[in-house]
C-alpha cells in the first residue's frame, strides 16, 4: 500500500508531542469502526483535542473583513485532517502556494466592494396573488453577493447574504418560465450558485457547481446565470456550493484553503418556488395559504475559523465540531446570551414567531438548508399531511406527528389552524439528531423552538409564550431521532421506471485513511477510495466537452454512455454515520434499500422482482442510513456531468464528492455559452492559482 506523503508523518509527530505534553491538553482517540472487509484496510480516526484559551487571538487576524471576535472556550475540538488522494500528484497545500502562471497581461481585477452592512431579515411569506396560469415568462433577478453584518440569533457575527437579505431573495415561478440571475460579486474571493433540484435540461453549465459545471465568478465581477424550469414544479432552494458555505450562507473560491471554506457556514440561501396548474394540490381548494419555512442549523463561528482549526493545530478554536448553536427558523432563532462568551456581541431574543390565521389550512414548505443537523420537526397539537417531498407530490400517512429532515432535503405538509382561537399560541419544535455527532459539548440544547401563533386582524396580537406539549408518542429524543419511515409517501403521479438498465455503478461511501506500517491515519471520507480533490478552475463539464477523460485520483466517477437508464448502487460503510446523499440535475428512483454491503456481483446476480419499479419513490435528496445500502435508478437521457455527493456540509468538505458522465459524446456537442468559458480565462483567477490549484469542498 502506498506510503502517506512526508507532511501527514510531520503532522502526526506534532499531534504526539502535543499529546505527551500535558500542558496542552491534546487526547486522541480512535472510535468508529467502520463497516469493511480486508480488502479496504479502512479505519476512522477522530482527533479530539480540550483546548486552552491562552492559545487563541482576541481576534481574527487574516483579511481585515472578519470582525468577529474569537470565543475563548474549553470544549472539544474535532480536528479533521484534510488528506490528500494518494497519486494524484498535487500537494496537499498547493491551494496555499499553488504553482504561478504568467498573468502579467491580463487587465487589472475588478475591486469588490466589502463594506460591512446590517442584515435584514426575510420571511418566508408567499404570495396569494401568484398567478400560477399565467403563460410562461421571464424573470430577471439582479443578486449581490457581499459580507454583511447579523444577528440570526441574537449573537452577532459576519455572514454572507445576498441583496443584504438572509433568508436569500426568494424565487417564485412557473414551470416553463425562464429565470436571469445577473450575480455581482463584492467579496474578496470567488463564488457560484446550485439551483438545488433543479434539472438544468439543456443548460447543465448553470448548475452552479464550481470544479464541476463551471469556473468560479471572480472577486469583484459579474455573471448571468440562464435556465428554463422544464417540467418541475415544487419547492427548491439555491444555496452555495464551494466548502461548506451553507452554515455561512454562501459559497466562494480562493486561492487559500482557509479563506476558500470560510464561506462554509456563512449564510447563502433562499427560497425556489415553482408552480404548475397541473399541480395535485391546488391553493384555493386543498389549502388557503402558503409560506415557505427554512429550518437550519446555525454556528456562531465562521467557517474560516473552524477550518482554520482542522487545518491548523497551532490555529486552536474551543468548539465541538460541526454540532449547532442554534436553530434557526426563517433566518432567526434564540441563543441563551448567558451562554455566550464575555467578549461577544450578543442581546438576548424571543422565540422566532410565525403567524397564522385560524380556522384556514396552510401549506407549508420546510426546507433544511443547513450544514450538518438533521432535524426532527414538528408543531404541537398539529399533525402534519404530507403532499410533497424534494418536489415529488406524494400520498401516504395522514396526521403524521413529525417529520425527520436530513441536510437538502423538502417536505411540504398542510396543517389545519383550527386547533384553538385568536390569540392561542403552540410551540413548533426543531430537535437536532445527535446519533451522528460523536461527541457534545456541556450543556447542549438539542431543542430549536418557534411560535406558531394564530393572530387576526380584529384584535391586538398576544405575546405570551406557548405552554403546549410535545406529542406523547414522541418525547424528546435526540439520539433516537423519531420521525414517520418515508418509504410510506407514494408519488401521486405515476413515472415509468424501466424494469431493466442499460448501465450501473456500485459506490463504496467511507470514512478513514489506509492504515500505514506506522499505524497512522489520517481522516477524511471516501467514495471508491477517492477523496475529491476539487479544481475549480479545471470544471470536469469543459474537460468532457474538449474530449478529455476525468482524473480517477482525484474523483470517483462513472460514465453512462447510453440513453437507456442506469442505477447506481451506494453503500454507506460507515458503521455509525446516516448520509443524505444529493445527485445534480436528476430526480431518482429509490427502488430497493437493504442492510448491509453490495457488491457488483452481488447486484448483477439479483433478480428483476427484486427492484420495486411500480411507483417507487422518487427525490433528489435521502439518506443512506449506516452500514446499509441503496439502489437508486436514474435517467439517462440528459447529457451532462452531475455531480453527486454527501450533503453534510463538513463531509464535502472533507472530499465525500463524486460524479455522474452521461453520454460524453453528446457533451461535446453542447453549445456552452461564452460567458461560462470566460470564468475560466486565467484573467479570472485569484494571483498565484492555475487551473491545477485544488481547494477541498
Amino acid at each position: 500500500m502506498a506510503r502517506p506523503p512526508r507532511i501527514y508523518k510531520r503532522f502526526i509527530r506534532r499531534l504526539r508531542g502535543k499529546q505527551d505534553n500535558p500542558g496542552t491538553g491534546l487526547h486522541i482517540h480512535t472510535v468508529f469502526p467502520a463497516v469493511s472487509d480486508d480488502r479496504t484496510g479502512f479505519t476512522i480516526l477522530h482527533l479530539f483535542s480540550l483546548l486552552h484559551p491562552h492559545d487563541f487571538p482576541t481576534k481574527r487576524e487574516n483579511d481585515g473583513h472578519d470582525i468577529e471576535r474569537i470565543d475563548h472556550g474549553n470544549w472539544h475540538l474535532v480536528v479533521l485532517a484534510l488528506s490528500f488522494a494518494v497519486g494524484s500528484g498535487a500537494s496537499p497545500f498547493a491551494a496555499i502556494a499553488p504553482r504561478h502562471s504568467p498573468q502579467d497581461q491580463c487587465p487589472p481585477p475588478s475591486p469588490g466592494n466589502y463594506n460591512l452592512e446590517r442584515v435584514t431579515h426575510n420571511t418566508g411569506e408567499l404570495n396569494d396573488n401568484f398567478v400560477v396560469t399565467d403563460k410562461p415568462t421571464t424573470r430577471v433577478y439582479n443578486w449581490r453577493v457581499s459580507y454583511a453584518i447579523g444577528a440570526p440569533d441574537g449573537y452577532l457575527r459576519q455572514m454572507i447574504v445576498v441583496n443584504n437579505q438572509y433568508p436569500g431573495p426568494l424565487i417564485e415561478a412557473n414551470q416553463g418560465d425562464t429565470i436571469i440571475i445577473n450575480v455581482k460579486n463584492d467579496l474578496d474571493t470567488g463564488t457560484g450558485i446550485h439551483f438545488h433540484g433543479i434539472s438544468q435540461v439543456g443548460t447543465v453549465w448553470s448548475d452552479g457547481t464550481p470544479g464541476i459545471t463551471q469556473c468560479p465568478i471572480p472577486s469583484g465581477g459579474s455573471y448571468t446565470y440562464n435556465f428554463t424550469i422544464q417540467q418541475q414544479s415544487g419547492t427548491f432552494f439555491w444555496h452555495s456550493h464551494l466548502g461548506n458555505t451553507q452554515a455561512d450562507g454562501f459559497m466562494v473560491c480562493t486561492s487559500r484553503v482557509t479563506d476558500l471554506i470560510t464561506l462554509v457556514l456563512t449564510l447563502r440561501q433562499g427560497p425556489l418556488i415553482v408552480h404548475s396548474p397541473n399541480d395535485a394540490y391546488i391553493r384555493g381548494r386543498d389549502y388557503d395559504h402558503e409560506r415557505v419555512l427554512f429550518i437550519s442549523d446555525w454556528k456562531h463561528l465562521t467557517a474560516a475559523t473552524i477550518v482554520n482549526a482542522t487545518f491548523n493545530l497551532p490555529f486552536k478554536q474551543g468548539i465541538t465540531f460541526g454540532v449547532p448553536d442554534s436553530i434557526l427558523f426563517e433566518g432567526a432563532g434564540a441563543f441563551n446570551c448567558s451562554q455566550a462568551p464575555a467578549n461577544a456581541t450578543c442581546q438576548q431574543q424571543a422565540p422566532p414567531e410565525i403567524q397564522v390565521q385560524p380556522n384556514k389550512k396552510y401549506r407549508l414548505r420546510v426546507i433544511n438548508p443547513g450544514a450538518e443537523a438533521f432535524l426532527t420537526v414538528s408543531i404541537d397539537n398539529h399533525p402534519l399531511n404530507i403532499i410533497s417531498a424534494d418536489a415529488t407530490e406524494v400520498t401516504g400517512p395522514s396526521g403524521v406527528h413529525s417529520v425527520q429532515m436530513s441536510l437538502g432535503e423538502r417536505y411540504d405538509f398542510i396543517i389545519d389552524t383550527s386547533e384553538g382561537r385568536n390569540g392561542d399560541a403552540f410551540w413548533l419544535r426543531a430537535t437536532v439528531c445527535t446519533k451522528n455527532y460523536l461527541v457534545l459539548p456541556p450543556g447542549f440544547n438539542s431543542l430549536g423552538l418557534a411560535i406558531l401563533r394564530y393572530v387576526s386582524d380584529e384584535t391586538a396580537p398576544s405575546h405570551q409564550l406557548p405552554t403546549t406539549s410535545d406529542w406523547s408518542d414522541h418525547p424528546l429524543n435526540a439520539t433516537s431521532c423519531p420521525g414517520f419511515a418515508s418509504d410510506a409517501l407514494v408519488p401521486v403521479v405515476r413515472a415509468q421506471v424501466p424494469e431493466t438498465v442499460e448501465s450501473s455503478w456500485v459506490l463504496n461511501s467511507i470514512g478513514g485513511f489506509p492504515v500505514t506500517a506506522q499505524n497512522v491515519t489520517i481522516f477524511d471520507f471516501y467514495f471508491n477510495n477517492v477523496t475529491w480533490t476539487n479544481l475549480p478552475y479545471d470544471p470536469m463539464l469543459f474537460a468532457v466537452h474538449k474530449g478529455l477523460s476525468l482524473n480517477e485520483s482525484i474523483i470517483a466517477h462513472t460514465v453512462f454512455a447510453g440513453s437507456g437508464g442506469a442505477d447506481i448502487v451506494i453503500n454507506n460503510r460507515d458503521a455509525t454515520i446516516d448520509h443524505p446523499y444529493h445527485l445534480h440535475g436528476k430526480a431518482f428512483d429509490i427502488v430497493a434499500r437493504g442492510q448491509g454491503v453490495l457488491s457488483a456481483d452481488s447486484y448483477a446476480a439479483l433478480p428483476p422482482s427484486y427492484f420495486n419499479t411500480s411507483n417507487p419513490l422518487r427525490r433528489d435528496t435521502f439518506v443512506v442510513p449506516r452500514a446499509s445500502y441503496a439502489i437508486i435508478r436514474i435517467p439517462t437521457d440528459e447529457p451532462g456531468v452531475f455531480a453527486l455527493h454527501c450533503h453534510m456540509g463538513w463531509h464535502l468538505v472533507h472530499g465525500k464528492m463524486g460524479a455522474v458522465v452521461i453520454q460524453p459524446q453528446a457533451i461535446q456537442d453542447l453549445d456552452i455559452p461564452q460567458s461560462a468559458l470566460h470564468l475560466c480565462d486565467s484573467c479570472n483567477f485569484p494571483p498565484g492559482v492555475t487551473v491545477d490549484s485544488p481547494t477541498h469542498g
